[in-house]
């Protein structure tokens, strides 16, 4: 998978894909709720930029912190097993 440099966080390029990516996709995918938003890269477009397209925030996904932190968790506990 592509690494993203550090200095794309800070770009004007990311701060108009989150908040395309929060026009589409208002609430958490997970569950539902509008606040403490988070948008992840998603991995199509990691895939994407590998592949050296353009990034689509419609591959964008929005989760909440907290439901966030329930996945990280979980894959760290699997990851340990």
């Amino acid at each position: 998978m592509a690494i993203i440099e550090p200095a794309f966080w800070q770009s004007e390029e990311w701060q108009k894909l989150q908040a395309e990516a929060l026009r589409i996709q208002p609430v958490c995918e997970v569950c539902g709720t509008a606040e403490d938003l988070v948008v992840r890269l998603g991995n199509m477009n990691f895939r994407r930029r590998e592949a050296g397209l353009p990034l689509d925030s419609h591959f964008c996904r929005v989760i909440c912190n907290s439901c966030l932190r329930e996945r990280q968790m979980a894959t760290l506990v699997g990851a340990r097993q």
